[in-house]
């Protein structure tokens, strides 16, 4: 079971020491506690001590908040309203032959799937971010052409409205994780150019004159 939680990139948190299993009066060695996590950045499992009167201890896993780790495998996206709009243009008046439109399912979704750039270096919250981006793309490619139908007008709303709402939310861990970096080379002399030291010039500057 260990290998496989390996080959698959989850985390074991359970602490073999620290048993959360303390038996029953039938048998003293109890099924033990497993607590694991997937691309998760920073999480810990805690032992409370507390057992509520059952034959386990209460065990307190706390993951901390924000976008979570990125696989080591390459990430690949569909820009989905280009696969909707392939489908729905070979999509058959009967559903007859369910293989057949299983293979076209999957030839669309291979013909319109495209790996992120690894140049980027982009963080699962970021690649969220981008694939909103491509379908926008997509989105405006066919409105243009339909000029301006007010159907896809108005998914287009509802899609620049996700994109806000999903920067929005992500924004906070992305800053944070800015200033834990400019902190942590304060001292370089490459980051004289850094916000805190901008600013400070600027304060200067404004009271000069």
């Amino acid at each position: 079971m260990l290998s496989r939680m390996l080959s698959h990139k989850i985390r074991l948190l359970t602490d073999p020491p620290h048993s959360t299993q303390q038996g029953n009066i039938f048998q003293k060695d109890t099924s033990p506690d497993l607590n694991s996590t997937n691309h998760i950045a920073n999480s810990v499992c805690r032992h409370t001590g507390h057992d509520l009167e059952c034959d386990h201890y209460v065990v307190e896993t706390i993951i901390e908040d924000g976008p979570p780790l990125s696989s080591t495998r390459s990430h690949n996206v569909v820009e989905g309203v280009l696969f909707r709009f392939l489908c729905d243009a070979h999509l058959p008046d009967q559903f007859q032959d369910f293989e057949y439109w299983t293979g076209i399912l999957l030839e669309q979704h291979d013909g319109d799937i495209e790996p992120l750039p690894e140049q980027d270096h982009l963080h699962v919250g970021g690649s969220h971010l981008h694939r909103y981006y491509k379908a926008r793309q997509g989105l405006v490619r066919r409105i243009q052409r339909k000029k301006l139908n007010p159907l896809l007008c108005r998914r287009l709303a509802k899609l620049n409205m996700g994109i806000r709402k999903h920067a929005k939310n992500t924004a906070p861990y992305h800053w944070n994780a800015f200033c834990d970096h400019m902190r942590q080379h304060e001292c370089s002399a490459d980051l004289g150019h850094s916000p805190r030291c901008a600013n400070s010039r600027q304060e200067n500057r404004t009271h000069q004159e």
